[in-house]
Parts: structure tokens; C-alpha cells; sequence
């Protein structure tokens, strides 16, 4: 097992590594950045970190190097874990990663995101192609617990603030570098739902609840709701205590 353990574990460095030396190449070739510009921005959109070299990724004026940066961002959100899983099938790894259901979640959890900020934008008087922009960059960042920003999103309409509000508490995939509590619980807990709604209707019937055709133990879901639900009572906790702060207002 620990042999096991250190080959894994080296196979996450190798594809980190390589995602991170890719991003830099493509920021320099494709977005117009700087060779320190890109290995800056390769290092905190592989580690959703979020630092720039400057103000604003807008100060690059570079929609090539948003496009990069919108990629890499959504990749550190995957599972490295599972890529590196199956690192020895090749390029096949990536395929393996598609059947994995917490990163189909992430990828729709994705497009509907993006999907509803770029509505709420466009009804706000933007162009098509401006409201899809700002989405697609914005929406990433923000579900990826990255950090990067193109526009200030306390002048965005209402429904796209409690979108993006929404997106915080999720994050992106078990197994990434991305914050929240993470797709797969929250996969679980639809299903859990389901579940539940369906025992309501039938209450004889007998399921369990699976992940990649694995049944989950109770425990484990146990387990699972609770993380969640202590996740957000800490975060209701913290706003109160700031709240305190007299300088600071709601969305602060």
C-alpha cells in the first residue's frame, strides 16, 4: 500500500507539473503574456490561488489568454486523484475521469452556472458575446475557488450574485486543489434526496444509494451530511462574528 501510495503521489506531481509548464507555454504563445506574467498566472490558476501580477486579469486585455486561464482553472477543479489513478492507461486517464459521475456533476454544475450568469448579464443590457465572457471567466473562477476577476460583481444583477453566492459554498471536485465542500458530497445529497421522495411515495421499496456502481455505506453518508451541514453552519458562524465589524456592510 505505501508503494502504492508514493507511485499515485507521484503521478499527481507529474501531471501538475505538466498542466502548470503547459498553461505558461500557451499564456505566452496564445494570450501575449510575458514569460513571468505566464508562469505567475500558470502557478495560481493550477493552484486556484487566484494572485496576479497585477490589478485586474482584465489590465491583459487578452481574451486568448482568458480562454487559457478559463481551461486550467476548470482542470485544477477536476480530480487529479483519478487521473492519476489511471495515469498508466495514457491518454485514456481522461476518459476514465468523464466516468466518473462527481466530475459529470462538476462539468454540468459548470455550463448551468455559466449558463444563468450569462441570462442575468444579457438582460442587463450586454452583448451576447460580452455576457458569455465575463460568465465563463467569472463563473470558473468563482467555482473553482480561484479568485481571479474580470469585473466587479457587486454591480452584476441580483440573480447573478446569488448565483455566484451559490457556487461558493459548492466548489469543484474531491481530489483538486479547489475549495468548497466539494461536488461528489453534493451529488450525494441530491441523490439522498431523491431517495427520500421516492420512499415517500413507495414506502415498501428497498434502494441504496451508489456512486460509479459502488453502494454507499450509511456511514459514509452520514459522514458526508454532516461535513456539509458543519460546513455551513461555520460559514454562518463566521459572517456573524464579522458582522460585528461595523466598517463592513452585508456583502462584506
Amino acid at each position: 500500500m505505501v508503494s502504492r501510495a508514493i507511485e499515485k503521489a507521484r503521478h499527481v506531481a507529474i501531471i501538475y507539473i505538466g498542466m502548470t509548464a503547459l498553461c505558461s507555454l500557451l499564456l505566452v504563445l496564445v494570450g501575449g503574456f510575458g514569460w513571468f506574467d505566464a508562469v505567475c498566472h500558470a502557478f495560481t490558476a493550477m493552484a486556484t490561488g487566484g494572485y496576479s501580477t497585477r490589478s485586474s486579469i482584465q489590465s491583459f486585455e487578452s481574451l486568448p489568454g482568458e480562454i487559457v486561464l478559463i481551461v486550467f482553472m476548470f482542470a485544477a477543479g477536476a480530480s487529479l486523484a483519478v487521473i492519476a489513478t489511471h495515469f498508466r492507461t495514457g491518454y485514456k486517464c481522461f476518459g476514465k475521469l468523464f466516468l466518473s459521475a462527481a466530475f459529470r456533476i462538476y462539468t454540468a454544475s459548470t455550463l448551468l452556472l455559466v449558463s444563468i450568469l450569462t441570462i442575468s448579464l444579457m438582460r442587463a443590457d450586454k452583448s451576447f458575446g460580452e455576457a458569455l465572457r465575463l460568465a465563463a471567466f467569472n463563473g470558473v473562477s468563482v467555482l473553482t475557488s480561484t479568485g481571479y476577476a474580470t469585473a466587479d460583481f457587486q454591480l452584476w444583477p441580483t440573480t447573478a450574485m446569488l448565483a455566484l453566492f451559490m457556487a461558493m459554498f459548492v466548489g469543484a471536485c474531491s481530489g483538486s486543489t479547489a475549495g468548497g465542500f466539494k461536488q461528489v458530497r453534493l451529488l450525494i445529497i441530491l441523490r439522498l434526496l431523491g431517495y427520500n421522495l421516492r420512499h415517500f411515495v413507495r414506502p415498501k421499496s428497498i434502494e441504496r444509494i451508489k456512486l460509479d456502481n459502488e453502494v454507499l455505506p450509511a456511514a459514509a453518508i452520514s459522514s458526508i451530511i454532516a461535513i456539509v451541514l458543519l460546513w455551513i453552519v461555520t460559514i454562518m458562524v463566521g459572517a456573524l462574528v464579522i458582522s460585528f465589524d461595523p466598517h463592513l456592510d452585508f456583502m462584506s
